[in-house]
């Protein structure tokens, strides 16, 4: 029963989450278990029956339960592999991590998609199942529902003014836009029955935008606005102005002086607000109060409402929090007045990488996204802007701890969107820029450490939160020597305040416009790009990224065009790298853009078959600039594979080129001559080839290039046999993929552990092993004690590796030995070998400082 009245608990706290404040609902709410257990019950049905037709994806793609990232990502599979294959990526990795309501929303959309019967079958087995507990279930319903709605139906933001309440009715949970924040201010002009106007300017104060898409603070603003007209432009700011109200007007009631309120009331609230919040608690009992002294006078500062529990359970007085912000911010204040060596010692047992581990055969779900520490760590920020030592020390940690200093993480080589990890955007390593964001100006000690500390590049991500970006603007005052590289992921973002962003980070001399990636959604958002960013011109971005993918060819536009010039897109005279992802051929008058441009790299990422005029093209740029190129992409979809070896001959006339990324099929016997001296020419970097199962007769040729490869630092594999190409121990790599298809068995094993034993300054290692082939046990821990050696890895990447309960040990002490490793991840383990026992021994592991981890298995 109890288990019912959580469940229902979190079911009517999600009907209701649209009537509530932002903050008042963060939790991240999950799938219930009983749809999990649903889905998993019924795989071998779903993959057998369910039809991913276009109506269905439509369906899925409008109720928000796929982003067209999921959307790629199923055809790509689907395409490349099968339905059934497509349907289990949507079962175990896609749907069970969308919101609650995704589950019932599928059931719509397939019965909507002439698929109603598999939703049938999906209810009958939830009724079914659940029939035991229908009648505790529908008891309980009316009693929470009206619980709820008696609860939720408004807030009392202003914890000192209790008589001040916003009815909820209309109100949204997410960021408001320009138009409900107007709605919001009018509403609370009124209230208080005053005019709106003094309000409604606010609204236009860009130094507070990103205060005013959150309802709370929108509320708090207002009323700080009545008393007093200084605007607070920071979060810290804001908060400590409610504060400062709060102890007055309880100095006022409880005739204190507010010195006296400080000592005796808010520094025991301080604390009680610490403690609740190690536990992850906003409401707690009258029991918890016993130590505190003066507990009904501390209970009447402001922060704290009386409530008792629900009927049918127990009456019992508990004490609510008026906001979990309030807790952060309280809490805040209790860590700001500890010495400096206990804040520091809480500061070092704070997690500062994202673990996730969901192991389905286990039940097991858990993770942590770093910004759960944030609010905590913005608000000391804000708080000790004075104490330039304290907060000088407190940022060399969070330098140390999220690798500001080190390079960007990098995507998986395999990803069909962009390559910058969009897993990884705007997390830990963005930390830094968020608390700076609090900061009304960055000391000269800080900047002394941060311009030290100074990281070899910055992407920026089109999801980056507005005191990220506040963040980086505060750096770009800073002066740093020589400018930070900067790469900008604008993606589907064409929002006002974003491209103001950019266009503030193009004119910063400490800033570096190095590459921009943007997603068109047509021909004339991709020419406003191109103008309206000066792409290729020497004062802007002189990289670009162009995701092609929602670009369709349309002849009439093409025939506006060539009637109007000066709408032709056109890069400027320093254009460096032109990237082209999803290319296909009617944007070919994007390589004709680019023929006389002084290109150092060109790539052509998940080409569509090319026609004619597109070969040609593509010959005549490798020519055109085959004294200034040094990288050169070009790779198809997988699910169209084609053959880039005509273009090896010019290639070979690069006298710089140095990295080299290409799909190749069916390679003639002069084709394979002239790759093999391309490789013993010695001048590559970097070298990438996706082959097929008939290419194979390519191994010979790279296992003897190998020999003469002493320039080679990263290779990237697919579609080879390991066991032929045992002269990889005489590379000295620091980077090297073994991708899907390959073939690794025990013997493969054997050469690549030794190769590795070769390589000492290897960096990032991904190895992807054959769905196929059986590998001893004996072999895999060969395997891992071959990578333990490594003592320079930063990233380790698996993928189907069977890690049974009896190599745990062996995964342990690897990891344990690898000190610098800053990213583990293994997807797609292979059957259920893991047991619960054995992950006890893997967790502390996978969990440990520093370490972002994502762990994933059926």
């Amino acid at each position: 029963m109890g288990r019912a009245v959580l469940q229902l608990s979190r079911e009517l706290r999600e009907t209701s989450s649209q009537e509530v404040f932002e903050q008042e609902e963060r939790v991240e709410f999950k799938m219930e278990d009983r749809h999990k257990e649903c889905l998993k019950s019924n795989r071998d049905f779903l993959c057998s029956n369910i039809s991913l037709s276009t109506g269905l994806l439509a369906k899925l793609s409008e109720s928000g339960v796929i982003t067209d990232e999921h959307l790629q990502k199923l055809q790509n599979i689907e395409r490349n592999d099968t339905t059934k294959a497509a349907v289990l990526e949507f079962l175990t990795e896609v749907l069970p991590r969308r919101a609650p309501e995704a589950f019932n929303l599928f059931l719509e959309a397939l019965s909507k998609s002439a698929q109603k019967h598999i939703a049938d079958h999906l209810e009958k087995w939830l009724g079914d199942v659940c029939s035991e507990d229908a009648g505790t279930f529908e008891r309980l319903r009316a009693e929470l529902q009206s619980h709820y709605k008696r609860r939720l139906a408004s807030i009392r933001p202003m914890p000192w003014q209790q008589d001040i309440y916003l009815n909820l009715t209309d109100f949204k949970v997410e960021g408001y836009d320009k138009e409900e924040q107007l709605k919001h201010v009018e509403r609370y002009a009124a209230h208080q029955n005053i005019a709106s106007a003094p309000f409604e300017s606010m609204l236009n104060e860009r130094s507070i935008r990103d205060l005013c898409s959150n309802p709370l603070n929108l509320t708090l603003l207002c009323l700080l606005r009545e008393e007093d007209t200084q605007l607070r432009i920071t979060r810290t700011a804001l908060y400590t102005s409610i504060h400062r109200i709060i102890k007055e007007k309880a100095a006022k009631r409880l005739d204190l002086s507010p010195e006296k309120v400080e000592e005796s009331l808010l520094r025991p609230l301080y604390r009680f607000a610490f403690e609740a919040h190690q536990k992850n608690e906003t409401v707690v009992g009258k029991n918890d109060f016993k130590k505190v002294k003066n507990f009904q006078q501390v209970c009447e500062v402001g922060y704290l409402t009386r409530e008792l529990s629900m009927s049918h359970l127990q009456p019992e007085v508990r004490f609510q929090f008026t906001h979990k912000t309030f807790v952060e911010f309280l809490t805040a204040k209790h860590i700001a007045e500890m010495d400096r060596e206990e804040r520091l010692n809480w500061m070092q047992h704070l997690r500062y990488a994202n673990c996730y581990i969901w192991i389905g055969g286990l039940a097991i779900d858990d993770d942590f996204k770093v910004e759960q520490n944030e609010p905590i760590l913005a608000f000391l920020f804000g708080l000790l802007e004075e104490e330039s030592a304290e907060l000088t020390e407190m940022a060399s940690l969070v330098i140390k701890e999220t690798h500001f200093s080190s390079e960007p993480l990098p995507m998986p080589l395999d990803s069909s969107s962009f390559p910058i990890s969009l897993d990884s955007s705007c997390d830990a390593s963005h930390q830094l820029l968020r608390l700076l964001a609090e900061l009304n100006v960055v000391p000269p000690e800080l900047a002394d450490v941060i311009c030290k500390g100074r990281p070899p590049l910055i992407n920026i991500y089109d999801d980056c939160s507005a005191s990220c970006m506040k963040g980086m603007l505060k750096l770009c005052n800073l002066r740093f020597q020589p400018p930070i590289p900067m790469n900008v992921h604008l993606g589907y973002s064409r929002d006002e305040e974003m491209m103001s962003f950019v266009q503030k980070l193009i004119k910063c001399k400490s800033i570096e416009c190095s590459k921009i990636w943007i997603m068109p959604f047509d021909h004339t958002e991709l020419w406003n790009d191109v103008r309206g960013l000066q792409i290729g011109q020497a004062n802007s971005f002189q990289q670009v990224g162009i995701n092609c993918y929602r670009i369709k060819g349309n002849r009439l536009f093409a025939a506006l065009l060539r009637k109007i010039k000066r709408r032709r897109v056109s890069f400027g005279d320093h254009l460096s790298e032109l990237e082209l992802i999803w290319f296909k051929p009617s944007l070919s008058f994007l390589l004709k853009a680019a023929l006389h441009k002084p290109l150092t790299s060109l790539q052509l990422i998940h080409c569509y078959k090319l026609d004619d005029r597109c070969i040609s093209l593509i010959h005549q740029l490798l020519r055109n600039q085959r004294q200034s190129l040094q990288r050169v992409q070009l790779t198809s979809l997988s699910w169209q594979q084609q053959h880039f070896g005509r273009f090896l001959a010019d290639f070979a006339q690069m006298e710089n080129l140095q990295s080299l990324e290409i799909t190749l099929i069916d390679s003639t016997d002069e084709e394979k001559r002239i790759l093999e001296a391309i490789l013993k020419r010695n001048k590559l970097s970097e070298l990438t080839i996706y082959s097929s199962k008939y290419s194979r007769s390519l191994d010979s040729v790279l296992n003897e290039g190998f020999n003469s490869m002493s320039s080679l630092r990263e290779l990237h594999l697919r579609f080879v046999n390991i066991i032929h190409l045992p002269n990889l121990r005489h590379l000295d790599l620091i980077n090297f993929c073994l991708l899907r298809y390959s073939t690794l068995n025990d013997d493969g094993i054997a050469v690549l552990s030794d190769a590795l034993r070769s390589w000492r300054n290897l960096q990032q290692l991904r190895i992807d092993f054959d769905r196929f082939s059986s590998v001893a046990e004996c072999s895999l821990r060969k395997l891992f004690e071959a990578i333990a050696g490594c003592h320079r890895l930063q990233i380790l990447h698996f993928n189907r590796l069977k890690m049974a309960d009896s190599v745990v040990p062996s995964v342990c002490e690897m990891i344990e030995s690898l000190k610098e490793l800053r990213e583990f991840t293994s997807e797609d383990q292979r059957d259920k070998s893991l047991t619960e026992e054995g992950f006890k021994q893997l967790e502390p592991i996978l969990k440990r400082n520093g370490l972002n981890t994502d762990v994933r298995s059926e």
